[in-house]
C-alpha cells in the first residue's frame, strides 16, 4: 500500500491531475461575480427592466422611450437625466438579447483587464460624453438630422466604448487583428441584421472615444490590475 500511495500508477496520476483541472475550472467560474461585479450587475438591471416595462415579450412603449431614452432635445431642457437612464433599457425582445451577449462581451472583457473601477468610470463618462456628442453633431445646423437620436435606449455607447477602450489595452501585436475582428462582426452583425443610422453613428463614435479615452488614462499594466477594484 506504501509504495500504491508513494508511486501512484501512470492512470492515478491522470485522473489526479484531471480532478485537478476541474477543481481548477470551477474555482475561476465562481470567480466571475468576484471579478466582473459591475458587468453582472448591469446584466441583471438591464433584465430586470425588460421584465417589467415588457420589452423581454413585446415593444418598449414609445413613451418609455421619449421619457427614459435620450434625444438631441435633451441636452438643451430638463431631461439631461436620460445621458444615464437610457442604457438600462431595451425596445425589443432581439435587442435584449443582443444586449445580453453584447455587455459580457464588451463590458466584460475591459473591466476583467482594467478593473472594476476603471470600468465603472470608463462606461459612463463615454456613455454620457458620446451622446452628448452625438446630440451636438446631428443638430440641424450640421445637417445630419437623419442620424438625430431621438428615445435611444441601450448600453451600447458606454459598451462600445470599452470594446474600443479594451483593444487599445492590449499588447500591439494582437490590435491589428482584434480590429479586423471586430470591425467584420459589427459589419455583418449590426448594419446587415439590425440597420439603425442612429445606432450606426453611435457607436463608429462611440468606439474611437473609448480608444482615446482608455490611451490618454492608460498606465503601465501591472499583476494586480486585472484584479483592482
Amino acid at each position: 500500500m506504501g509504495r500504491a500511495i508513494l508511486n501512484p500508477s501512470p492512470r492515478t496520476e491522470g485522473a489526479c491531475r484531471r480532478g485537478g483541472t476541474v477543481r481548477i475550472r470551477l474555482g475561476e467560474w465562481r470567480g466571475i461575480p468576484r471579478r466582473l461585479p459591475f458587468t453582472i450587475t448591469m446584466e441583471s438591471v438591464i433584465l430586470a427592466i425588460a421584465f417589467l416595462d415588457g420589452a423581454m415579450v413585446g415593444h418598449l412603449s414609445w413613451a418609455d422611450r421619449l421619457r427614459w431614452g435620450f434625444s438631441a432635445a435633451d441636452l438643451t431642457g430638463v431631461g439631461a437625466y436620460t445621458l444615464l437612464t437610457g442604457a438600462f433599457f431595451v425596445r425589443t425582445p432581439l435587442m435584449l438579447l443582443g444586449i445580453l451577449v453584447f455587455v459580457p462581451f464588451a463590458l466584460g472583457l475591459y473591466e476583467r483587464r482594467r478593473g472594476t473601477r476603471r470600468a465603472l468610470a470608463l462606461f459612463w463618462s463615454a456613455n454620457v460624453l458620446g451622446f452628448a456628442l452625438i446630440g451636438l453633431l446631428t443638430l440641424p445646423a450640421f445637417g445630419a438630422a437623419p442620424f438625430m437620436p431621438h428615445g435611444e435606449v441601450g448600453p451600447s455607447v458606454g459598451g462600445v466604448a470599452c470594446l474600443g477602450a479594451w483593444v487599445t489595452a492590449l499588447p500591439s501585436g494582437r490590435r491589428r487583428a482584434c480590429l479586423y475582428g471586430i470591425a467584420a462582426l459589427y459589419l455583418v452583425g449590426k448594419i446587415v441584421f439590425f440597420r439603425d443610422p442612429a445606432g450606426d453613428l453611435e457607436h463608429l463614435i462611440a468606439f474611437p472615444l473609448g480608444m482615446t479615452m482608455e490611451w490618454l488614462t492608460r498606465k503601465p499594466e501591472g499583476p494586480a490590475d486585472s484584479h483592482a477594484r
